[in-house]
């Protein structure tokens, strides 16, 4: 039924620079970025996107999928969608900042999927890594300089539940 799985808001779509957009896209970068009211720090791939997650997993299960071929991978969702499901995933992405975009999304979702116990990625030894490693990273582990991307802006919890901005 439609009302099972939600209509996915802008908000929650992945974000990327503007800059990164206009490569992918071939824009030139002068031009309105965002509506005035927008204020999430990035912009979507795909303004008009609305598949969510949710939504490629209910689709997968439902039709007992066994591999997927995207010959437009778009902000990845149906790539995420395959990840979590273990579900085989070949992709084509427009170009390598394209490609390094979603591969960023992808790893972070690959971090979530190798913390869960009962997962086909989670391994034990694995996960335990992973959650030490960023919690030193969010304590300030060695007294370094930590908690931002080489942009210098502050990194998201890798190990949260939420789907905000990535950056290349």
């Amino acid at each position: 039924k439609s009302e099972d799985v939600p209509m996915q808001p802008a908000q929650n779509l992945p974000l990327m620079k503007w800059e990164d957009k206009c490569q992918i896209w071939k824009l030139e970068a002068a031009g309105e970025q965002a509506p005035k009211a927008w204020s999430q720090g990035g912009v979507p791939l795909l303004w008009q996107e609305c598949k969510s997650e949710e939504l490629f997993a209910a689709l997968l299960k439902n039709h007992t999928i066994g591999q997927v071929v995207d010959l437009s991978i778009g902000s990845g969702r149906l790539a995420c969608a395959c990840l979590a499901a273990g579900i085989r995933y070949y992709g084509l992405a427009d170009g390598q900042v394209h490609q390094q975009w979603v591969s960023n999304i992808l790893d972070q979702r690959s971090l979530r999927l190798i913390s869960m116990e009962g997962h086909v990625l989670w391994q034990q030894s694995l996960a335990d890594l992973i959650k030490a490693h960023f919690a030193e990273i969010q304590d300030g582990g060695d007294g370094e300089e930590t908690g931002k991307d080489g942009n210098g802006q502050e990194e998201e919890d890798l190990l949260d539940e939420s789907d905000e901005e990535i950056q290349s």
